[in-house]
């Protein structure tokens, strides 16, 4: 076996003298290409953040609207959230345990007792305590508590539920606790005392604002931590949109009286995912009603730097449509956590400068399509057209209707043109001179072969092209060469070259 296996590598192992070819050589070792990870995301997260362009290929754009690297899979299942438990009763009967109105009369006569003395009851706000009295021998139960109490380690009288719930659902609507007492009273159901309802309104006030900025921070950490599960290069970038609200009692789509509004929202909500969550809201107030009692007392007071309680946090002189400042306020919030990237405002908002001030770096301005849309319907009022175009008397209001359809016309192409190109913005945007030539013959009463070929909403036929609902009769106009350079530069306004990375990301900010 051993003379097998000597004679076996003399024949082929190395000979004497045998030179190794990479002797003398430098090695050199090919970096080997590591493959892009595979991640399954959480159900909620794959819901919330990617985008189908392909549907064999699942893609999460990022703030530049690139698609991150990481290859993505089908979701995990979807687990129960906490909000699911409250969707089973946890009781066999549930509605046996909800608040019902009765007429204690009627209770009465199927109890064979009677509550007729009133002192025998008591009222906490909207619940009560009841207790039985025996009309033959007088004899007086001990109160039962007819309502459930709320569970809280303070001492003393513990709030019924019904009278917390009605705060908590008052506070979702514009209905003041005067005006619910009057719903109450108008449906035969003794009130609670008006003083007592807005000490709990205080309570359940507080209670409700610690909890809301509570769960904006934790959307925020959320944020962060879904950005660097699919991949984020920079997972504290963000897309944000901010817009004002006031109550003014005027309203108009054009105008907005900022000086008549004495209160404002200021909301920022982020466009990462589809959920279009709230990441920070302010909110301003000038009226105070203590202050209001002592100048009417002859006593002058400055809100909000008053003695006592001051529910203002403006002052009465100072400017309620300075975004500049709420914005600023809102990024200060977002500081901790995140930082913004692009920002999607009104075209005469200055809500970027105090976000520039508040995160000490530059921010990427963006506008929506809702505003620009509107800066179009103005341009065509501004605009001089010839007198042949407009037929009939009213040549006014009919220009006043083709700046509607205009607008609602452009904004449909361009709706639709993202999604026919699956959001992509070169293909968008090298193909919209053509629409823009497409809808200027259209409105010429030159629908066909232009309309087929390029509009996105136009089939260029007469069973099925753009309807014109805001024009009389759906007639064309009559347009000269110049009319047409006219329309060709109001629809630029929208769908020119010059604003297109205003809204790259086809982001709206109206909220």
């Amino acid at each position: 076996m051993a003379r097998k296996r000597k004679a076996l590598s003399k024949k082929f192992g190395f000979q004497k003298g045998h030179i190794p070819p990479a002797k003398g050589k430098k090695l050199k070792f090919e970096p080997k290409i590591e493959p892009e990870p595979f991640i399954r995301l959480p159900y909620t997260v794959f819901q919330s953040r990617v985008s189908h362009k392909n549907s064999k290929v699942f893609e999460v754009p990022d703030v530049e609207q690139s698609a991150c690297p990481p290859m993505l899979l089908r979701p995990r299942p979807k687990f129960p959230e906490q909000i699911d438990e409250y969707l089973d009763p946890t009781v066999p009967d549930p509605d046996n345990h909800t608040y019902k109105h009765y007429v204690p009369s009627l209770v009465s006569v199927m109890w064979n007792s009677a509550i007729k003395n009133m002192h025998l009851t008591q009222k906490w706000g909207f619940a009560w305590k009841e207790r039985l009295k025996c009309v033959k021998c007088g004899f007086v139960g001990q109160f039962h508590k007819l309502f459930y109490e709320v569970n809280s380690p303070a001492p003393g009288r513990k709030a019924a539920t019904i009278n917390m719930g009605i705060q908590a659902g008052l506070m979702t609507t514009t209905i003041s606790n005067k005006s619910f007492r009057d719903i109450t009273l108008t449906c035969n159901v003794i009130p609670a005392n008006l003083s007592g309802m807005q000490k709990l309104a205080n309570k359940v006030g507080s209670v409700i604002v610690n909890f809301n900025r509570q769960d904006m921070k934790d959307i925020r950490e959320s944020l962060v931590a879904e950005n660097e599960m699919v991949g984020y290069a920079n997972p504290v970038l963000v897309n944000v949109e901010t817009d004002g609200r006031y109550n003014n009692p005027i309203y108009n789509s054009d105008v907005t009286a900022f000086q008549a509004g004495t209160q404002v929202v200021q909301t920022m909500v982020e466009n990462n995912t589809k959920l279009k969550q709230i990441v920070s809201v302010y909110t301003g107030n000038k009226l105070c009603q203590v202050a209001s009692k002592l100048r009417n007392k002859g006593i002058e007071v400055l809100c909000p730097n008053h003695a006592g309680h001051c529910s203002a946090n403006l002052a009465e002189d100072s400017v309620i449509g300075n975004e500049t400042e709420y914005a600023r306020q809102c990024t200060i919030e977002l500081n901790d956590n995140l930082k913004i990237a692009h920002v999607t405002t009104d075209g005469d908002s200055k809500a970027v400068n105090g976000i520039t001030n508040a995160q000490c770096s530059n921010v990427k301005v963006l506008r929506d399509i809702r505003h620009l849309g509107n800066s179009m319907k103005r341009a065509v009022q501004n605009s001089t057209f010839s007198l042949s175009m407009f037929s009939g008397k009213n040549k006014r209001n009919l220009k006043h209707r083709f700046g509607l359809d205009l607008k609602a016309r452009c904004t449909a192409e361009l709706t639709y043109a993202f999604k026919a190109h699956k959001g992509e913005l070169f293909a968008v945007k090298s193909h919209m001179p053509a629409v823009i030539k497409a809808i200027v013959l259209c409105y010429r009463g030159s629908c066909g072969m232009s309309c087929q070929i390029n509009s996105y909403v136009c089939a260029g036929m007469s069973s099925d092209q753009w309807q014109k609902g805001f024009l009389p009769n759906k007639e064309p106009l009559k347009m000269t060469s110049d009319d047409e350079v006219l329309v060709e530069n109001c629809i630029n306004v929208l769908l020119g070259p010059k604003v297109w990375i205003l809204y790259a990301f086809n982001f709206d900010s109206k909220m």
